[in-house]
């Protein structure tokens, strides 16, 4: 590999450059290509902020990473000349790795940001991994690709800069305009770029670290371990007892370390201050000015957790109701040669309170009340670092676990529990509480149907659950789920890096802010849902996009091509056989939808000029006209909300202001645009007097009295994620550096200290589907681990394992009721009551309808398929088929409905005298083929089975067609009237694609009959088909009867039909139709209802993928899975002779005469 570098960067310097910008990502590109461009003037400006401005609302220093380093760019760029002569060239790649890296960037980021002082040829030459370490020998191509890609840019790193910088600031304090005294607080992280800048600047000014700290005991305990150079040989988990402390307050223990070895590793620094648990004071020490000799360099304050983020926020502790002082404060400063023990200083800080008094020593801390209940004995134990308990405690419910089904059952659950609370204690109120979430996003519908939507002042519906009475705020969301102009941008920048496919189109086409300015309605946009599916739409704009995958000679199944289907068909329909270029007309565009496919078209047409501009490379400021333009192009809201698009616009500005005239990739701009676009904490907006839900997220631990951990599943908490190959830092990582999933333990660490009252788990303790008990994440087990530590094995009063459904009637126990909802209450006492056999669909039969006239094709649906005909002759009811997604893949395969559609649509076409070329053309067009020789198989194999049905029946059409008027009089004042087509001399003709089936036959029979009765002729009715095991065709010949015989038989078939729609009539197509044949043939009638139950069921085996029992139209009758024993179940009426059961009389009734004038066979 290295071998491979040498030569490769020889040849063509500049695809080294470009590899490693593709590796890193844009913002990471710009800084390798671009030099000293990402540090302009308006880095300039966020350098010159102040911290104690800019910490508390940015969350601590990890909020200011994206600017990270804004005063040592400053000083890099002013003082660069003075210092760059005495750096030397060809910084150790592992120093600079390792100094540089926060964990957000993987491979080369790291190496932006070196550390100080170290060297490449120190070592003679070697590199390591900047701490004495060899490179891993699979990795040792990245220090010369470093190598390589520094002399192709040839400007210093960041990491150089960042030496030269913090150099500038210890000798020249005035470069940077900063105040003599700066505070960080909620420092949760601090990353080697980060610590060394604020080391520097604390050489001549006053820098205060305000940290939250778990435990005072553990602090002490580390104060004298010296720190340990890498992760794997750090034995500070040993030192302290708790288990929660060593499970989860990993984090913690590495920024104390990382503070003690940054001052110990630093000559300038000298050791770090520390004191033991009973020096603590307020940590105020007199400084002296700025640009004076300094005795301490950087003070660490470490308020016990959670009380400096409670002053922060203004909450009163309920045990000691003090928010007076800064509160019990480990000191910790990083002082030049020499150590100090911070205590009262005689030279107050203006602002800062003199003394320490004993409450303020304590504030945080857990009083002796609070140590009674289960939380406050684990809160105290974690803070005093005890092990194991010294008695039990009682299970009081201050902590509770709920295990429940899924995510939709958790929030359910919880909103159950809240009220409990809230009813129980009259002082509690909705700002009293907060719910954290690691998903906020994923659980935010969830909750907002759950809670409900409601105004101030907007009433509760009667009967709603109570819980919609509460005011519910969703905090740290996305910008792209606030700003519906931001959401549109996302799904464009994923459509021009993705195929583009007909559903995510449709999706877009939905959005509202799309909708207002396409003028796409609901009923608009269902149209466009079908014509996407019948014009065979699939992915891709057109076939220039297509040329990224591959497919740039397949021209079917795009959206132009779809377009030109639907504005062909208003003009034409597909039966004429005419296309223009590749589109055929699409047949179903009636004259009402005229505007609307004009509209869809320049819909199309807008975003397929959005997306050809998405694509680069081209400058920052490009990027942003053009995505400008795009939402002008695409987007529309309502004058009231023109801030929407004033803030979109601004987002995307800032988001690429930095990039300069660095010309950016669409990878590029996606990275920049993500982190503006994804779910970020901004500053906190608690005790806002609604129930606040956030994200799990550093510094949200405000202390309350009731803290809810929602959704803390196994598969996502903590975060998942795995170490990238190439990552130097993953193989062995430092204390200090970042690792996700440390970071949420942390945090749940955080949150169990920051409930005063209760703390709430919630997590999916079994499979919603299969019921399947689901183990809890591994931090939620160790804290149950630490709960059977207090209250021993037995968890009934801390664990509760809840039922799957809101109704089950445990939910509404009468010693303790736990659910306040009354449907669910309703569902329970349904559920508790005696089991009953499901109700017949109809009590009794309808009244009898009118005995008017009969349409002839009213009277062919009925016999077709009775209990359709009753829902919908009677009803009204149209049982729909169930909806299928719309497909985005082009097919490589067709199934047996599509070949069904394709065969049907070809024969009837060959029967008329369509040529067979040009059905192959017209159905290549059509969108349905397989693309290539895919499809050319599936034509080949329709192609002989409609020849193979045209010889077998070209002889009766050789004929010219007729359609015969019938008006024939039934008695009692009515008529069958109706049109019979297909008639060829005396034959009525009919050829389907489709196997033989009963309802082709008795469609022949009707039509037959109502001929017959008509004109009193040899009426004959020949119907051909597929034929079953292997025969290619199989023909079913109807001979009518004499007039009066005819007429005889369709007067029995109308009041049969009569009679059906008075009630559905237990009859099933097939089934019916395999009982009647058998009993014509002399069966018995057990043998019948045998051979009946095997077509109902699809097999001999029981109910299989086919049969009647699938049909929909029994199944909205007689339920979700009918049995033939449903429809057999009722007896024979009076009259009704020769069969015991309904079933079979109207069998014999429909089927006997059809049967005794049928001839079956091959053709």
């Amino acid at each position: 590999m290295c071998e491979l570098f040498d030569s490769y960067a020889t040849q063509r310097p500049a695809l080294i450059t470009a590899w490693a910008a593709r590796a890193d990502g844009g913002h990471r590109a710009r800084d390798i290509s671009g030099g000293d461009h990402a540090h302009g003037a308006d880095s300039d400006r966020r350098g010159r902020r102040g911290a104690d401005r800019d910490a508390p609302n940015r969350g601590g220093a990890e909020r200011d990473a994206p600017n990270r380093g804004g005063a040592e760019r400053d000083v890099a760029h002013r003082g660069g000349a003075e210092y760059g002569a005495a750096h030397r060239d060809g910084t150790d790649y592992g120093a600079a790795h390792r100094d540089g890296a926060n964990g957000d960037a993987p491979d080369l980021d790291g190496a932006r940001v070196g550390g100080p002082g170290r060297d490449g040829t120190s070592d003679g030459g070697q590199d390591g991994d900047g701490v004495g370490g060899a490179i891993p020998e699979d990795l040792a191509w990245q220090p010369r690709l470093w190598r390589l890609l520094r002399a192709e840019i040839g400007t210093p790193s960041p990491a150089e800069r960042l030496e030269i910088g913090c150099a500038a600031l210890r000798d020249r304090p005035d470069l940077v305009d900063l105040p003599a005294r700066l505070s960080l607080f909620g420092v949760h992280r601090l990353p080697a770029d980060q610590l060394a800048v604020l080391t520097a600047l604390g050489a001549s000014r006053e820098i205060h670290l305000w940290l939250t700290h778990p435990s005072p005991a553990m602090w002490s305990a580390l104060s004298d371990i010296p720190a340990s150079t890498r992760r794997a040989t750090d034995r500070t988990a040993h030192t302290v007892a708790h288990p929660l402390l060593t499970g989860l307050a990993r984090d913690a223990r590495e920024l104390q370390q990382r503070l003690t070895s940054a001052a110990a590793s630093d000559e300038r620094l000298g050791p770090v201050a520390s004191g033991r648990a009973a020096e603590f004071t307020s940590g105020v020490t007199t400084r002296s000015a700025p640009g004076a000799a300094s005795e301490q360099a950087l003070s660490v304050g470490a308020e016990f957790a959670p009380a400096a983020a409670e002053r922060a926020s203004g909450v009163t502790t309920p045990a000691s109701g003090d928010t007076t002082g800064l509160g019990s404060a480990a000191g910790a400063d990083l002082a030049p040669r020499r150590t100090t023990v911070p205590g009262p200083t005689t030279e107050p800080v203006r602002g800062l309170p003199t003394t320490t008094s004993e409450s303020e020593r304590t504030t945080g801390l857990v009083s002796e009340t609070e140590r009674t209940t289960l939380l406050g004995a684990m809160v105290a134990g974690i803070r005093d670092d005890r092990w194991p308990p010294r008695e039990r405690v009682r299970a009081d419910g201050s902590v509770r676990v709920h295990a429940c089904h899924g995510a939709a059952r958790q929030v359910e659950v919880l909103r159950d529990a809240l009220l409990g609370l809230f009813a129980r204690d009259p002082t509690l109120e909705p700002r009293d509480v907060v719910i954290m979430c690691p998903e906020v996003e994923a659980y935010a519908p969830l909750i907002l149907a759950a809670f409900g939507v409601r105004t101030v002042g907007e009433p509760v519906e009667a009967g709603a659950h109570p819980a919609r009475q509460l005011r519910v705020r969703l905090a740290d969301r996305g910008r792209a789920t606030t700003n519906p102009l931001l959401a549109v941008v996302a799904t464009l920048l994923e459509l021009a890096d993705g195929r583009v496919t007909v559903t995510q189109v449709l999706d877009l086409a939905a959005a509202e802010t799309v909708r207002r300015r396409c003028g796409f309605d609901d009923d608009a946009i269902e149209r466009l849902r079908e014509w996407a599916a019948e014009s065979g739409a699939r992915w891709g704009i057109g076939q220039r996009q297509r040329q990224a995958f591959g497919l740039a000679d397949f021209g079917q199944n795009t959206l132009n091509g779809a377009v030109d289907r639907i504005l062909l068909g208003v003009a034409a329909d597909d039966t004429a056989r005419d296309w223009l270029d590749l589109a055929l007309p699409l047949d179903d565009v009636d004259s009402n939808d005229v505007d609307l496919a004009g509209r869809f078209a320049e819909f199309i047409d807008r975003l397929a000029v959005c997306l050809r501009d998405l694509r680069g490379p081209a400058p920052a400021r490009e990027w942003a006209a053009v995505l400008a333009r795009a939402l002008d192009l695409l987007t529309d809201v309502p004058e009231a909300q023109a801030w929407v698009r004033a803030e979109a616009k601004r987002e995307l500005a800032a988001a690429l202001d930095h990039a300069g005239d660095t010309a950016l990739r669409l990878a590029d701009v996606d990275v920049l645009l993500a982190g503006r676009l994804a779910a970020a904490p901004p500053r906190a907006n608690f005790r806002t007097g609604e129930l606040t839900v956030c994200a799990l997220a550093p510094m949200r631990s405000v202390p309350h009295r009731v803290v809810v951990l929602l959704g803390l599943d196994d598969e996502v908490f903590p975060r998942p994620g795995g170490a990238d190959g190439d990552d130097v830092l993953a193989r062995d990582p430092l204390p200090g550096e970042r690792d996700p999933r440390a970071e949420d333990r942390q945090i749940l660490l955080d949150c169990v200290l920051a409930a005063r009252e209760r703390l709430l788990v919630f997590y999916s303790g079994a499979d919603p589907v299969s019921g399947a008990e689901r183990p809890p994440a591994i931090p939620v087990a160790e804290l149950l681990d630490v709960v059977r530590g207090y209250v021993g094995d037995d968890l009934t009063g801390v664990l509760v394992r809840h039922p799957l459904q809101s109704f089950d009637g445990r939910n509404f126990r009468a010693d303790d009721p736990f659910s306040f909802d009354t449907v669910a209450l309703a569902g329970a006492v349904a559920a508790a009551a005696p089991a009953c056999p499901r109700p017949a669909f109809l009590r009794g039969p309808l009244p009898t309808p009118d005995l008017g006239d009969v349409a002839l094709a009213d009277l062919l649906s009925f016999v077709e398929h009775p209990v359709r005909a009753f829902l919908w002759q009677r009803l009204g009811l149209r049982v729909p088929e169930y909806d299928d997604d719309i497909a985005d893949r082009i097919p490589i395969e067709l199934d047996g409905l599509a070949k069904w559609e394709l065969g049907e649509r070809m024969l009837t076409a060959r029967l008329t005298g369509a040529d067979g070329a040009e059905l192959r053309a017209a159905e290549w067009r059509r969108g349905t083929l397989p693309p290539f020789g895919l499809g050319a198989a599936v034509l080949d194999e329709i192609e002989y089975t409609v020849d193979t049905l045209v010889r077998a029946c070209e002889g009766h059409y050789r004929v010219q067609a007729r359609a015969v008027d019938i008006a024939i009089d039934l008695g009692n004042g009515r008529r069958l009237t109706g049109t019979v087509p297909e008639v060829r001399g005396e034959q009525l003709v009919r050829t389907t694609y489709s196997k033989l089936a009963p309802k082709h036959r008795l469609a022949a029979w009707v039509s037959v009959l109502a001929l017959s009765a008509t004109e009193d002729r040899g009426w004959q009715a020949v119907t051909t088909g597929r034929g079953q095991f292997r025969r290619p065709a199989w023909r079913s010949e109807l001979t009518a009867p004499a007039a009066p015989e005819a007429v005889t038989i369709l007067r029995e078939l109308v009041k049969l039909r009569d009679a059906g729609l008075a009630e559905p009539l237990p009859i099933a197509p097939t089934a019916t139709a395999a009982y009647a044949e058998r009993r014509f043939r002399g069966g018995s009638a057990d043998e019948a209802f045998a051979a009946a139950e095997r077509e109902f069921d699809g097999g001999p085996n029981g109910p299989g993928k086919y049969g009647d029992h699938t049909d929909r139209h029994l199944r909205y009758i007689w339920g979700a899975a009918p049995r033939l024993d449903d429809l057999t179940a009722v007896a024979a009426q009076a009259g009704e002779r020769g069969e015991n059961t309904r079933f079979g009389a109207i069998a014999r009734r429909l089927w006997a005469p059809l049967l005794a004038a049928e001839t079956q066979g091959q053709p």
